[in-house]
């Protein structure tokens, strides 16, 4: 037997506003601006971003309605394929956190459960 397909699910995005410096990733690819959704209670993030000119590691933050419940810090991508952090505070607070987070920093493939 075959079952029909399941519908798509779909998201209404929103930018995040960028604080301390920090901008939406430049170049031939598109990135796409920060930016959150939030579908049956996980909060989903997109895009990447950079700081020119490198200073605070907070570049925005969430809205109480995005909020985790605990602290997180998940692994994420930074610039020349290395490795770095997301760190995500209660308060809303975000943060990029490596050795080469200034340079380039993406949000695709992160996810959570937001605080009910």
């Amino acid at each position: 037997t075959s079952t029909a397909p399941l519908p798509a699910i779909s998201f209404s995005w929103h930018r995040l506003t960028l604080i301390n410096g920090w901008k939406p990733a430049p170049g031939s690819l598109s990135f796409g601006h920060p930016s959150y959704a939030i579908s049956g209670g996980v909060v989903y993030l997109r895009g990447a971003l950079h700081q020119p000119v490198p200073g605070n590691p907070q570049f925005a933050i969430l809205p109480s309605s995005a909020r985790p419940a605990h602290l997180l810090d998940i692994i994420i991508l930074t610039a020349f394929a290395s490795s770095g952090a997301l760190v995500i505070d209660p308060n809303g607070h975000m943060e990029a956190a490596g050795a080469n987070a200034t340079t380039f920093t993406s949000l695709a493939a992160v996810s959570f459960p937001r605080s009910s």
